[in-house]
């Protein structure tokens, strides 16, 4: 017999600061799927578990389709927002979701990212040279979190970086999920009649231009393969998840190393690519900063997990809960950038949505935290970690600033 109406807990939970809410590790002992109350009344399947997690995002029989009936809206932001004729890519199932991956894919080869390492390298360090400029106290959010991964995913989209703040504010109101009636509408229909107007530009000598742009023009829309508004919805969900992710880790990463001197001392001591590594990999496991990337809606009547999911209802594989599962990872609340990974996190997702720009991500991270500690070996926050103001009405976990001194 299921739980009555009184014990199905409100979701979703407020998350703290630094870890997982202490709902997840209540619910991972009570079984594998739980279920939960939606802000409109309705009930989804909570997933907790990493083995589950992970069968369920790689699961075709669940789909990543807002516009299907059923799909659980995690706030009436989210769910009033229009339902997009053409939704971002990252949103659709197979056979369309990869349709429009495939066209993206050979742009996040390993050998094509390790090729922009010099480039993501310069950038970080003149970023820290104005820091330093600047003097104590510098607030890092907009001086080096926010401003590293702009600068690089402009670049590789070949888009003007005097037109950043355009797309920084719009990409809050877009992510929003306690914005006001229509704004996360119109912040992704304002970005996406920029970026037409952009692709149209370019499109009178395309090979004129070296970036990522002029080949989407060159390979995919001279060809006739896809359209302007389809290109535009590619090049406003790269920007989205190249900037504003990537920002929100460096943020959460860098506070990790304050909170944890020891483990800040090791990166000033030891800069080897092993050790670098393993401490972007122990961040990204702690941190999974994407709340709700999981989100499926049954498509047919699935037996999973003793339960039986019916077509129609919603799941919600939780990713920070997966990354917390003392099942696979021994004392998870400890951000231990020493750790041996009994199994791989899950912070990128798993299966056919697994993040597309995971090693540019990972690029990024790792010349953050080979430089940082060295260039400024006595960084420390500039306010009690009590006064720094976290992210509440965004579906990805950050900071709003991050005042540090040294």
């Amino acid at each position: 017999m299921g739980p009555s109406s009184d014990d199905i807990p409100a979701f979703p939970f407020v998350r703290p600061d630094l870890g997982p809410p202490p709902e997840f590790s209540d619910l991972r002992k009570r079984g594998r799927l739980q279920r939960v109350r939606l802000w409109d009344g309705s009930v989804a399947w909570l997933a907790t578990h990493y083995d589950d997690v992970r069968a369920l995002l790689a699961d075709n029989r669940f789909s990543a389709d807002p516009r299907r009936h059923g799909y659980p809206q995690i706030s009436p932001t989210r769910a009033r927002e229009k339902r997009q004729e053409l939704p971002f890519f990252v949103m659709m199932d197979p056979p369309d979701h990869t349709r429009y991956r495939r066209m993206l894919t050979r742009e996040f080869t390993l050998d094509r990212i390790e090729g922009l390492r010099p480039m993501v390298e310069t950038v970080v360090n003149q970023l820290i040279d104005d820091v330093l400029q600047r003097g104590p106290p510098v607030d890092l959010a907009p001086h080096l979190c926010l401003a590293l991964p702009t600068m690089v995913i402009m670049n590789m989209l070949g888009v003007p970086y005097e037109d950043h703040d355009f797309f920084q504010g719009r990409a809050g109101r877009l992510l929003s999920t306690d914005g006001p009636p229509g704004d996360a509408t119109r912040a992704g229909d304002e970005m996406r009649e920029y970026m037409i107007g952009l692709l149209r530009l370019k499109a009178q000598n395309p090979h004129a231009y070296d970036d990522l742009m002029g080949r989407i023009i060159v390979d995919q829309i001279q060809p006739g393969n896809i359209g302007y508004d389809e290109a535009a919805m590619l090049m406003v969900i790269l920007m989205l998840a190249g900037h504003e992710t990537t920002a929100n880790m460096v943020g959460l990463g860098v506070l990790s190393m304050l909170l944890n001197p020891e483990a800040f001392a090791t990166l000033r001591a030891d800069t080897s690519p092993e050790t670098v590594r393993a401490a972007v990999e122990e961040m990204l496991r702690f941190h999974s900063i994407v709340h709700f990337t999981g989100t499926r809606v049954a498509m047919e009547d699935v037996e999973f997990a003793g339960e039986r999911i019916r077509a129609g209802e919603g799941v919600l594989p939780q990713i920070l809960a997966a990354n917390h599962d003392p099942a696979h990872f021994t004392d998870p609340q400890k951000l231990d950038i020493a750790r041996t990974l009994m199994s791989p996190h899950v912070a990128f997702g798993f299966g056919v949505h697994q993040c597309l720009g995971q090693p540019l991500a990972r690029m990024e991270l790792s010349v953050v935290f080979n430089t940082l500690p060295r260039r400024l070996p006595t960084l420390r926050l500039a306010v009690p970690l009590e006064e720094l103001p976290f992210k509440r009405d965004i579906i990805v976990h950050g900071l709003r600033s991050l005042p540090v001194a040294w």
